[in-house]
């Protein structure tokens, strides 16, 4: 037996691949950054309608979570987040967050 090749193109009905323009391409290219700039952006409303320490908590949550799925920063960068939105959301102070990450449990 012999294979048959067919020409998609020439059958009615099947429609065909279509191609990514440039621009689909050049968005791709800079999803990383468009990620960084744009999820804290999506998120803001969370802590500003509801503001308590709880919404605000749940906005770096959120914020951690795309970024740990999307790859949009390193892991290590990520999981610092806390340390710094942390005291400037007024959920924890500096001290109190930093002994978190401390404990030997974490190491171990």
């Amino acid at each position: 037996m012999t294979a048959t090749k067919y020409n998609l193109d020439d059958q009615p009905g099947v429609s065909r691949r279509v191609k990514c323009p440039s621009r689909c391409a050049h968005v791709w290219a800079w999803r990383r950054y468009i990620l960084l700039f744009a999820t804290p952006l999506l998120l803001a409303p969370l802590p500003v309608i509801v503001d308590r320490p709880e919404a605000k908590c749940a906005y770096v949550v959120m914020l951690m979570a795309v970024y740990w799925f999307t790859a949009a920063m390193p892991v290590g960068v990520t999981a610092l987040l806390p340390v710094v939105l942390f005291p400037t959301l007024g959920i924890m102070d500096t001290g109190s967050t930093t002994m978190l990450y401390m404990k030997v449990e974490l190491f171990f």
